[in-house]
């Protein structure tokens, strides 16, 4: 874990981010925020979504403003991922070995790299995904369920099995 992660569950993709804050019931965005990182490269596809939903609604100017305050204060709580450019030689090859585009690989070499739970709302991710590192469904993430009792050593055990990449693509 590096101090970029650190404290933190889960890498967001884009799209689940943006849903994540849009939609996802107030207690459960604020109990959660301070345990979400997003891939840096993804802070321009986020703002886009925003825009996006704030251009197919009809708010008025004054909700426009609250709402882009709340969502750029959300985006800051958040930790910003980077990949670095030693690391882009593994990212392509992973992307060439399993034909997805660089920034699916970017997301699934990052949460594996970082011991995060990579969430998605695309089922191609997720079904990819699952073969490096944690993955969870926006979906099954945003039910708001009473405090249960998970243990921290199956999860750390679980990643330990996923610790090292498939068929030659390797992790430092």
């Amino acid at each position: 874990m590096s101090n970029q992660t650190r404290g933190r569950k889960y890498l967001f993709d884009a799209s689940a981010f943006t849903r994540f804050l849009l939609y996802g019931p107030e207690q459960k965005v604020s109990s959660l925020i301070h345990t979400i990182a997003v891939l840096d490269s993804d802070l321009i596809d986020i703002g886009q979504e925003a825009l996006n939903s704030i251009q197919n609604t009809k708010l008025k100017r004054i909700e426009r403003s609250r709402f882009l305050d709340a969502f750029a204060q959300s985006l800051l709580l958040a930790a910003n991922v980077k990949i670095l450019p030693l690391y882009l030689k593994e990212v392509c090859n992973l992307a060439i070995k399993e034909s997805i585009p660089l920034k699916n690989a970017c997301l699934i070499y990052a949460a594996r790299r970082y011991r995060l739970r990579l969430v998605t709302e695309s089922e191609e991710l997720e079904r990819v995904a699952s073969t490096y590192c944690r993955v969870a469904r926006l979906d099954a993430l945003l039910i708001v369920r009473p405090n249960t009792d998970q243990n921290p050593a199956t999860e750390d055990k679980e990643m330990q099995k996923k610790s090292v990449l498939k068929d030659g693509v390797q992790g430092h």
